[in-house]
């Protein structure tokens, strides 16, 4: 039984790290938000299903996720709330700044 079931759709996997492989013909099987299982395409009995998404030749694949961060700006926010946009990234270099310096 599941929520959603995502029928003959092709699958971005990573069956080892850093490389990715297209899994062709494969059913999703989604519960209550999670990947139950992601198996070989079989013939659809919609009845254990809440919802049957039709995917033929569409591709499945992980979300990506922008791990970018300027994790030590934190650190200054609301301390120059006054100041110009220009001089934030021409003037402030941050890294060897002492707060007394803003």
């Amino acid at each position: 039984m599941s929520d959603l079931l995502i029928h003959n759709c092709h699958v971005l996997a990573f069956a080892e790290a850093n490389k990715a492989e297209i899994q062709r013909n494969q059913d999703i099987l989604v519960q209550a938000g999670k990947i139950l299982a992601i198996q070989p395409t079989a013939p659809v009995d919609t009845s254990p299903h809440g919802m049957v998404i039709e995917a033929h030749e569409m591709l499945a694949m992980p979300g990506l996720i922008n791990c970018h961060a300027h994790v030590p700006m934190v650190l200054f926010r609301g301390l120059v709330e006054d100041v110009s946009v220009h001089r934030w990234f021409n003037e402030m270099p941050f890294v060897g700044m002492s707060i007394d310096a803003i």
